[in-house]
């Protein structure tokens, strides 16, 4: 993420909040300050300043300043932390491994990759899976 892409994405407030004062002269220096602050704040993408500036435009009434603007990149990724958890197996555990566990991941692992070798058809695969699965 650039202070230009920080600045085309205030540019697009100004729509929203003509009564700012703010002009394109204005937007430049804040460009700046926005970005060393979204920076510092861990925001490393224009997609992620893209949105949590949408964001802040929906909620705030008047010119959001970048800690509002932080604020919302923080719930956007608190939120991507809570969803990407759900994505975890049902059977993770959360233990080191018992070693007839390590041989059952091995053997998983070994029929994944014989299906993206094209060894085995994936409905082989996914047979072979739930017989090693069944026998746990």
């Amino acid at each position: 993420m650039t202070a230009r892409v920080v600045r085309d994405c205030l540019m697009s407030l100004l729509i929203h909040y003509s009564e700012s004062g703010h002009n394109s002269r204005t937007i430049e220096a804040l460009a700046v300050d926005y970005h060393e602050d979204f920076i510092a704040a861990g925001m490393k993408t224009a997609e992620e300043a893209s949105a949590s500036i949408r964001m802040a435009r929906r909620r705030c009434e008047y010119w959001p300043k970048s800690v509002q603007i932080i604020k919302c990149f923080q719930e956007l990724k608190a939120h991507r932390k809570n969803k990407a958890s759900l994505m975890i197996d049902q059977e993770t555990s959360w233990h080191d491994p018992t070693p007839e566990e390590v041989v059952v991941n091995k053997k998983r692992l070994r029929i994944l990759s014989q299906v993206i070798c094209r060894e085995i058809s994936p409905e082989e695969g996914e047979e072979l899976q739930r017989e090693l699965l069944d026998k746990k």
